[in-house]
């Protein structure tokens, strides 16, 4: 049975309170403004509880850009993965190298009570959303958020990135092959990106088979 904290978090939830609560954390920012996700795909907001699960295993204090790499990467059959997949890297070694970063990272004693984005997220969150907006998308969906990353990602990211041999102009050529002209225009685009869905998929698989 779910706890009345936890059939609270589900109604804000639903109803995309801007004070969202999961599990008794708010999404907070470090100057105690919380963040307004209204504009969030399902999936970016899946992707920011991954970032914000592990940095709480880890006892980090912040959610830095290297959480959020992680919380798009872990989703193993979803967009991003298989859009670096077309980009020519292994999404499968580059989340193992993630996950080793995130191991080396000082932890707080503490601090999975109580997580925030750091200074670099917020300048990543808000990169994605005026990303959004220059490919007049109604909504900051994981791709934005991975384009943001490879402008404002900190250093880790950054030399990951290098490492695999992903660029923006890469990603973004990738992204307009299976996007066409086709905008965000719901917080689940997933009803009308069945196709991408399935390609993504078969993306990463190809890769897994060595056949891209």
């Amino acid at each position: 049975a779910l706890s009345t904290a936890e059939c609270q978090f589900y109604n804000e939830f639903i109803s995309y309170s801007i004070k969202i609560h999961i599990v008794g954390v708010q999404y907070k920012m470090k100057g105690g403004m919380f963040m307004n996700l209204q504009k969030y795909t399902q999936n970016s907001i899946h992707a920011l509880e991954r970032a914000r699960d592990v940095a709480q295993e880890h006892q980090h204090q912040m959610i830095q850009p290297l959480h959020v790499f992680y919380g798009l990467l872990s989703d193993t059959e979803g967009l991003v993965s298989g859009l670096l997949a077309k980009c020519g890297a292994e999404p499968a070694s580059l989340l193992a190298q993630i996950e080793a970063e995130l191991n080396a990272l000082p932890s707080v004693v503490g601090a999975s009570a109580s997580v925030y984005f750091g200074n670099e997220t917020e300048l990543l969150l808000n990169a994605s959303e005026k990303i959004a907006q220059t490919m007049q998308d109604e909504y900051v969906s994981v791709e934005h958020i991975f384009l943001a990353l490879l402008d404002c990602g900190d250093r880790s990211v950054k030399k990951l990135l290098q490492q695999h041999g992903i660029t923006k102009d890469a990603f973004f050529s990738a992204l307009k092959d299976v996007r066409g002209n086709t905008h965000v225009t719901s917080d689940s685009p997933e009803g009308t990106y069945d196709v991408l869905k399935k390609y993504g998929q078969d993306l990463v698989e190809m890769a897994r088979e060595h056949k891209l």
